[in-house]
C-alpha cells in the first residue's frame, strides 16, 4: 500500500503545479516603440500569467521589470509568452520554439526591434536555447539576443521526469529525462551549443546566467540538480525558493534585483570599462576608446568560453581589469606535463587574447604561436593568429594560417570555422593586392554562410566581394555588392557595418566621377561616425571626403578635410590614420602644385611607417614621395624612392602595388626621354596586370606605352595601344581614365597633323571632364584645345580656349595649370606677333614654375621667351635665354632642347 500512497501522493503533487484548465493568453507590458524586447518563457504546466505572479503579493515579475526599465530611462518591450504546457497533449519542445519564433516575427513586423534579452522558468530555458541556437539567425537576424537570464532550467535534464513518465505519456515530460538516461534530444542540444557559443562558432556571445533553486518541493523534492542549472552559465547563483517560487518573486526582492541587473549587463559594458582602465593608467588615450571598443569585446568574447571552466578566476580577473593577477593565475595553474597539451594550448590562447587586450601584437603573436603549435587541430586558433599576422603585415604568414584552418574545418564539417578561413583567406589576398584569389575565396566564403543562415557573415562576404570589384574597376557590380551588403546591415542593425558599407560607396561613386554621390556617401557615414562615437570612423570620412573634393577640384575644402582628419587621428594616437591621412594631404597638394607642402607630408608619412613598422604603408610612402618628385623633375630621387618602393612591394607579395610602381618609374624615364626604359618598365606593369587579371593596373599598362610610342614619334602604334585602354575603361565604366586616353588620342593625332581628328578626341575628353565636374582636367583639355586650333592657325578661337583654362585654373587654385595656361597663352600671341602681350604672359608662367619648383615649366617659358625677343631682334636678350632653357632641357633634365637649331642660328654669341 506504501507504493501505491506514494505515486497517489506523486499525482496529487503534479497536478497541483500542473493544473489543468488554466487558460490565458501572451501578456504585453512597458513601450512596444522601444529598441529593446524582453521575452520571459514558462516552463512545463505554467503559463503566461500565474507563472510569473505572486499568489500573496500579486506581485507581477515581467510587469514590474517593464515599470523600473522605463523609470531607469531603458525601455522595452516586455512579453510574456505562452503555449500550451500541460502533462497530457502538449507539443514538443521543436514546436513551441517554432511557435516563438513565429510570434516573434508578428511583433518584429510591428516594430523592428533590435535586441532580445529573454527570462525562462525551467523547461521555458530549454525552448530559449532551442530558439537563439538554430532559429533566431536565420529567422530574425536583425534581433541580437544579448542576455539570457535561467531560472531553475534542467539543461542536463531532471530526475523528475522519470517519475513524470509514471503519470503520463508527454512529449515535454520526455524530452526532460535526464541526459544520463538516454535524453537524445538534450544531447544534441547541449552538443551544438558547446560548438556553436564555446567553440565560436556563433558571430554573437550570449551572455547566459543561471539561478537555482536551494528549497525542495513537497514530496516531490528538488526538481533541477544544481548540476543541471548550471550548466553553459556564464555565472550563476542560488535562492531561498523552490522550484515554482523562483519564477515569482514576492518583492523587488534579491532575486528580482539579481535577474534585472544580469539583463542589464553587456560585453560592451565590461570593454568600456576595461579601456577606461587602460586610460587613467596612461595606456590609451581617452579619444581612442570607441576605436577600440569592438575589437576589445570580441576578445572578451573569446574570453567567456573559460565560464564554467577551472579557469572562470582568469575570466573575472579580466574582467575586473586585473590583468597581471590574470596572467599570473595562467602561470600558477600551469598543467604538469602529465596532463593534456590542449589545456597548455589553451592557456597560451588565452594569453595572446589578453596581450591583444593591451594592445601588444608582438607578445600576443608569440602566444598565439605556441598556441597553435601546441594544439594544430584548433582551427579557431589558427584563425585568430591569421588576423593577427595581417594586422602586423606578415600576410604571407597569415595565408598559411588560414589554408591551414580550411583544411582542419573539412576535416570537422565545420561549416562557422570554414566560413570564417575562406575570409580570412580573401583578406589576405585583398592586402596583397591579388584580388582575383580574394575574389575566389569570398564567393566561397559566402556560399558557406549562406548555406548555414549566418546572415551577418554573409553581410560581410558581400561588402568583401565589393571591395574586389572595386579594385578590378568593375565599379558596376561594386555598387550592386556593397548596397546588398549595406541593407543587411541596416536590417540586421549593424550600424558600424553601415557606416562602413556607405564610406565604400562613397569611394566607389569617386572613381567613378559621381562625385555628388560620392560626398552624400561619405556625409552619411561621417554622421553615424560621430552618431556613435567612432572617432577614428570619423576621420576615416573625413579623410575620403578630402579625396573627392580634391578629385572635385575643391582643393580649399580638400586640405580643410583632410586637416581634420589628420587633427582626430593625432588626438586619439592613431598612427596607421595619421599616416594614411598625411599621404592624402600630401596627394592635394600635390595636385594644386605646392610641391614643397607635399613633399613635407608625404616624409611624415614615411617616417611614421617606419617609427610603427608598417612595411606595406612604407612602400606606399616611399612610392608617393617617388612620384612627387618626378612631378618637379628630381629624377634621380624620384627613380631612388621609387625602386626602393618597388623592392618593398615585391619582398611582401603586393603586387598591385609593384605594377603601379613600376607605371610611375616608367614615367619618370618618359620625362628623362629613356624611352626604351620606360617601355621597359611599362610592359613589366601590364605583365602584372595581367597576371593578376587587374583589368585597371592593364588599362593603365597599355595607356602608358600609347604615351611613350608617341614620344619617339610613333603615334600609330600609341594609337593602337590607346584604343585597347579606351575599350578596357569603358568596360569597367572608368569614366576618368576614358577621359585621359580621349585627351592622349588628341595629343597623337595633333602629332600626325591631323588637328580636326585631335580636336574630336579634344572636345569628347572635355565632354567627360564635364560630365563628371572634374573641373582640373577641364582645364587641362582646354589648354590642348588651345594649342591644336593654335596649330590650325584659328588663333582666336585658340586664345579663347587658353583663357578659359587660365581662368579655371586661377578659380581653383591650380597654380602648375595656371603657368601652363599663361605660357600657351604667350606662344598663342607671339605666333600672332603680338610679341609684347606674349612676354607679358610668357613671364608670368616663368615666375610661376619658379615658385612651384616646375623645371620643365621654367625651361619652357624660358625657351618661348627667348625665340620671341629673337624675333624682336633683341638677340642679347634671346641668347641669354634661350641659353639658361638649354642648361634646364640637357643638364637638368637631360632630354632633347627643344630650340636647338634656333639658338644654333647665332654663329656667335650676342652682344648688347
Amino acid at each position: 500500500m506504501s507504493g501505491c500512497a506514494s505515486i497517489l501522493n506523486l499525482f496529487n503533487s503534479a497536478n497541483d503545479i500542473c493544473p489543468s484548465n488554466t487558460d490565458t493568453s501572451h501578456q504585453y507590458f512597458g513601450s512596444p516603440d522601444a529598441d529593446d524586447l524582453v521575452v520571459f518563457i514558462h516552463g512545463l504546466c505554467g503559463d503566461a500569467k500565474t507563472t510569473w505572479t505572486n499568489p500573496a503579493t500579486h506581485f507581477v515579475f515581467p510587469e514590474e521589470l517593464a515599470r523600473d526599465l522605463a523609470k531607469e530611462h531603458q525601455p522595452a518591450y516586455v512579453v510574456a509568452f505562452d503555449y500550451v504546457s500541460r502533462l497530457k497533449g502538449d507539443p514538443s519542445i521543436l514546436s513551441v520554439a517554432d511557435h516563438l519564433e513565429f510570434e516573434i516575427g508578428e511583433l518584429l513586423k510591428k516594430h523592428p526591434y533590435r535586441r532580445l534579452r529573454i527570462v525562462a522558468h525551467s523547461m521555458g530555458g530549454l525552448i530559449a536555447r532551442e530558439y537563439i541556437l538554430r532559429r533566431q539567425l536565420r529567422a530574425h537576424p536583425q534581433l541580437k539576443v544579448t542576455n539570457v537570464v535561467l531560472l531553475a532550467t534542467p539543461n542536463n535534464g531532471s530526475e523528475l521526469a522519470e517519475l513524470g513518465r509514471l503519470i503520463s505519456e508527454s512529449r515535454q515530460v520526455e524530452e526532460l529525462r535526464h541526459i544520463d538516461k538516454g535524453n537524445a534530444y538534450l544531447e544534441s542540444l547541449n552538443k551544438d551549443w558547446n560548438r556553436e557559443f564555446k567553440g565560436g562558432g556563433h558571430p554573437h556571445h550570449v551572455l547566459l546566467y543561471a539561478g537555482y533553486e536551494e528549497l525542495a518541493m513537497p514530496v516531490l523534492g528538488q526538481i533541477v540538480k544544481l548540476s543541471s542549472a548550471i550548466s553553459y552559465a556564464d555565472e550563476s547563483m542560488g535562492f531561498q525558493e523552490n522550484h515554482v517560487s523562483i519564477a515569482k518573486p514576492k518583492e523587488r526582492s534579491v532575486l528580482y534585483r539579481w535577474v534585472k541587473a544580469k539583463l542589464g549587463e553587456s560585453l560592451e559594458k565590461t570593454a568600456r570599462q576595461l579601456l577606461d582602465g587602460m586610460v587613467k593608467q596612461g595606456l590609451l588615450a581617452a579619444a581612442d576608446v570607441p576605436q577600440q571598443l569592438p575589437r576589445t569585446v570580441e576578445l572578451l568574447e573569446g574570453l567567456q568560453a573559460l565560464a564554467g571552466t577551472e579557469l572562470e578566476k582568469v575570466l573575472t580577473y579580466v574582467k575586473a581589469g586585473q590583468i597581471q593577477a590574470a596572467l599570473a593565475l595562467l602561470a600558477e595553474s600551469e598543467p604538469q606535463e602529465s596532463q593534456l597539451i590542449e589545456n597548455i594550448a589553451q592557456r597560451r590562447f588565452i594569453q595572446g587574447q589578453i596581450y591583444e587586450l593591451q594592445f601588444e601584437k608582438a607578445q600576443a603573436a608569440s602566444y598565439y604561436s605556441q598556441a597553435v603549435q601546441l594544439a594544430p587541430t584548433n582551427g579557431w586558433y589558427h584563425q585568430r593568429y591569421g588576423w593577427l599576422l595581417i594586422d602586423t603585415g606578415d600576410t604571407q604568414s597569415a595565408i598559411l594560417q588560414f589554408e591551414e584552418e580550411v583544411r582542419l574545418s573539412r576535416t570537422s564539417r565545420d561549416s562557422h570555422l570554414e566560413g570564417a578561413a575562406l575570409g580570412g583567406l580573401g583578406g589576405a589576398y585583398v592586402a596583397l593586392g591579388q584580388y582575383t584569389k580574394a575574389h575566389e575565396y569570398f564567393e566561397q566564403a559566402l556560399a558557406v554562410d549562406r548555406k548555414i543562415g549566418n546572415v551577418r557573415g554573409e553581410g560581410g562576404d558581400l561588402g568583401n566581394l565589393g571591395v574586389v570589384y572595386a579594385h578590378l574597376g568593375q565599379y558596376t557590380r561594386a555598387i550592386e555588392y556593397f548596397e546588398l551588403s549595406l541593407a543587411i546591415a541596416r536590417k540586421i542593425g549593424n550600424i558600424r557595418g553601415e557606416g562602413s558599407d556607405l564610406g565604400s560607396l562613397g569611394s566607389v561613386y569617386n572613381n567613378l566621377g559621381q562625385y555628388a554621390k560620392a560626398i552624400e556617401s561619405h556625409e552619411q557615414a561621417l554622421a553615424i561616425a560621430r552618431k556613435i562615437g567612432n572617432i577614428r570612423g570619423e576621420g576615416i570620412a573625413l579623410v575620403n571626403l578630402g579625396n573627392t573634393y580634391a578629385r572635385f577640384g575643391q582643393y580649399d575644402k580638400a586640405i580643410e578635410s583632410h586637416g581634420q582628419a589628420l587633427a582626430i587621428h593625432r588626438k586619439i594616437g592613431d598612427a596607421q590614420g595619421e599616416g594614411k591621412g598625411l599621404g592624402a594631404m600630401g596627394s592635394a597638394y600635390a595636385d594644386l602644385g605646392q610641391y614643397a607642402k607635399a613633399i613635407e607630408s608625404y616624409e611624415q608619412a614615411l617616417a611614421l611607417r617606419r617609427k610603427i613598422g608598417d612595411i606595406q604603408g612604407e612602400g606606399r610612402a616611399l612610392e608617393n614621395l617617388g612620384t612627387v618628385y618626378g612631378e618637379i623633375w628630381q629624377y634621380a630621387n624620384a627613380i631612388e624612392l621609387l625602386e626602393q618602393a618597388l623592392a618593398i612591394h615585391r619582398k611582401i607579395g603586393d603586387m598591385r602595388a609593384e605594377g603601379n610602381t613600376l607605371g610611375k618609374l616608367g614615367s619618370v624615364f618618359i620625362d628623362l626621354g629613356e624611352y626604351a626604359k620606360a617601355i621597359e618598365y611599362f610592359e613589366q606593369a601590364l605583365a602584372v596586370g595581367r597576371k593578376i587579371k587587374d583589368v585597371q593596373i592593364e588599362g593603365n599598362g597599355l595607356g602608358s606605352l600609347g604615351v611613350a610610342y608617341a614620344n619617339v614619334e610613333q603615334h600609330s602604334k600609341a594609337i593602337g595601344l590607346y584604343d585597347q585602354a579606351l575599350a578596357i575603361y569603358r568596360k569597367i565604366e572608368d569614366i576618368r581614365n576614358q577621359g585621359n586616353v580621349l585627351t592622349n588620342l588628341g595629343y597623337s593625332y595633333d602629332n600626325l597633323g591631323e588637328y580636326t581628328r585631335a580636336i574630336e578626341f579634344h572636345e569628347q575628353a572635355l565632354a567627360i571632364y564635364r560630365k563628371i565636374e572634374d573641373i582640373r582636367n577641364q582645364g587641362n583639355v582646354l589648354t590642348n584645345l588651345g594649342s591644336a586650333y593654335d596649330n590650325l592657325g584659328e588663333y582666336a578661337r585658340a586664345i579663347e580656349f587658353h583663357e578659359q583654362a587660365l581662368a579655371i585654373s586661377q578659380k581653383i587654385g591650380d597654380v602648375r595649370g595656371e603657368g601652363n595656361a599663361l605660357g600657351s597663352l604667350g606662344s598663342t600671341y607671339a605666333h600672332l606677333g603680338q610679341d609684347a602681350k606674349a612676354i607679358e604672359y610668357l613671364d608670368q608662367a616663368l615666375v610661376i614654375s619658379r615658385k612651384i619648383g616646375d623645371v620643365r615649366g621654367e625651361g619652357n617659358a624660358l625657351g618661348n621667351l627667348g625665340s620671341t625677343y629673337a624675333d624682336l631682334g633683341q638677340d642679347a636678350k634671346a641668347f641669354e635665354l634661350l641659353k639658361a632653357s638649354k642648361v634646364i632641357f640637357e643638364d637638368r633634365l637631360r632630354i632633347t632642347f627643344p630650340w636647338k637649331d634656333r639658338l644654333e642660328g647665332f654663329k656667335n654669341e650676342p652682344r648688347n
